[in-house]
């Protein structure tokens, strides 16, 4: 930014789509508009900041925002202990409702879990009565507690100490800084301190032998991991999305076991040098199964084609200009084109919309709450470095890994030749051909699904002995070993 700036030497600069990231995170887009406001403002360049238009509040989310909170003026008490405690999101104890069923038989099992909302409230009441909720459970002492810690924390007031010898001659930054501290303290250690407080009532309160989770180190999650660890309770985290060697140390969960899907799995994971500590064990994804039959599309003269994106570190301009390339080597196809994008809650398509627009397609958000509802409506699949792409191989559909970002084939694979790879710039002609000979598609159809099904392990169905067997000796023994559990 000091670059360009010293480049162009503007008069005045017009900034536009500055947001206020929760934490650290910008992982729903760039820091660069922050960053060439500070400069304006530290260099005393005229500035003029373009407001996006507001976010209106649809009025059934505002409903249904009044009507939780009514819920939870309804306290619940935690009950007798448990043998196992499962803290999950509503989507994934819906996803996972088989194993819970089964583990039900054999152990006693408790749920807990979070962010209800009246859509999924009906099917968590219909398969797990009694089920309790972070919400529910944090009574009026534990917010007692959480008031007095507040102003313990505020009256430190860190924020206004904070120096660095890198910014010891710009004031303006040292400033940003020190209010994006204090607005982490204020808003979000809260949170954080809720959690904490709350983890702590319930782990002494079950005294779960183990605690599993699907989302550690989750910033929900983290802090019941921690108190579980603390107390000499066995930690396990269920795998639910893809790993990757390259993915950085914040994803790594905090749990002592980790149970995977599959060899391929593991083999991925296994290389990513962060997972050592963690003990790595093998079974299958319990948020899937095997499709009973493939569905066959209507033929039509446009051909329909699904793009499943993914969360990473990119920066989100590196990759619209990728987005870009695709969208123009997709234009070159004389056969009439209909482009769905299934995107994550932090990506804006208005940019790529436009693109699209110039390019004489059209591009528009998948609207269907299902993934597999989107995936059989469509002929071929696009994806990302995400489990999605797992899904529509599983259903049959022919597909392309994109990932020209880093030039890395992550799920490897070629090997297997299960999908099309693309992974830089030069390989975008091979989706061109690909798309319009329509005699390749059979085939990768066929090896893409036996390779999903291999890699989330579904070779044996629903193998609910394993997971049992695994979980009575992670309960037996405090000096358990991963040889033995394999």
């Amino acid at each position: 930014m000091k670059k360009a700036i010293g480049k162009f030497n503007p008069k005045e600069i017009y900034i536009g789509g500055m947001q206020e990231y929760g934490g650290t995170s910008v992982i729903s887009g760039t820091l660069k508009p922050t960053a060439f406001h500070i400069l304006a403002k530290s260099q005393k360049i005229p500035y003029t900041i373009l407001k996006d238009n507001p976010v209106k509040i649809e009025m059934r989310s505002l409903i249904g925002g009044i009507l939780r909170q009514i819920r939870f003026l309804r306290k619940q008490s935690l009950g007798d202990k448990c043998e196992i405690l499962i803290l999950a999101n509503p989507k994934h104890l819906i996803m996972m409702s088989k194993l819970i069923r089964n583990l039900k038989k054999i152990f006693k099992v408790k749920i807990l879990t979070y962010n209800v909302t009246l859509a999924t409230k009906a099917k968590l009441d219909l398969l797990y009565p009694g089920y309790l909720e972070k919400e529910k459970i944090f009574t009026s002492n534990l917010q007692m507690e959480l008031s007095k810690l507040q102003r313990v924390t505020h009256s430190y007031k860190k924020w206004s100490k904070f120096l660095t010898k890198k910014y010891l001659k710009e004031p303006i930054v040292v400033d940003f800084i020190r209010s994006k501290i204090k607005r982490i303290i204020y808003e979000e250690s809260t949170l954080i301190l809720k959690d904490y407080l709350l983890a702590s009532k319930v782990m002494v309160g079950l005294r779960p032998k183990i605690f599993l989770t699907t989302t550690d180190p989750d910033t929900k999650i983290l802090p019941f991991v921690d108190k579980a660890n603390e107390l000499g309770i066995q930690t396990v985290n269920l795998q639910h999305g893809v790993f990757f060697s390259t993915d950085p140390p914040i994803l790594v969960p905090e749990s002592r076991f980790f149970i995977t899907w599959s060899k391929l799995s593991k083999l991925a994971i296994s290389k990513n040098r962060y997972f050592k500590p963690v003990k790595i064990l093998q079974w299958q994804s319990p948020f899937h199964s095997i499709p009973r039959r493939k569905q066959s599309l209507t033929k039509l003269k446009k051909l329909r084609l699904l793009l499943l994106t993914s969360y990473d570190m990119e920066d989100i301009n590196y990759k619209n200009y990728f987005y870009e390339a695709l969208l123009k080597s997709l234009s070159q196809i004389k056969q009439k084109l209909e482009i769905v994008i299934r995107t994550k809650s932090f990506q804006d398509l208005n940019d790529l919309s436009l693109v699209a627009a110039e390019k004489g397609l059209t591009v528009t958000a998948d609207d269907k709450p299902d993934l597999h509802d989107s995936i059989r409506n469509v002929d071929v699949v696009i994806f990302e470095g995400t489990t999605a792409g797992l899904d529509s191989m599983l259903l049959g559909k022919p597909s392309i890994y994109f990932n020209p970002y880093t030039g890395e084939d992550l799920f490897g694979l070629s090997k297997y030749k299960a999908a099309l790879p693309i992974l830089s710039k030069k390989d975008l002609n091979k989706i061109n051909s690909f798309l319009t000979n329509t005699s390749l598609w059979p085939e990768y159809s066929r090896r893409g699904h036996k390779f999903a099904k291999e890699y989330l392990g579904l070779q044996n169905k629903n193998n609910f002995d394993k997971i049992a067997k695994i979980l009575r000796r992670i309960i037996s023994s405090d000096k358990i070993t991963v040889r033995c559990l394999k």
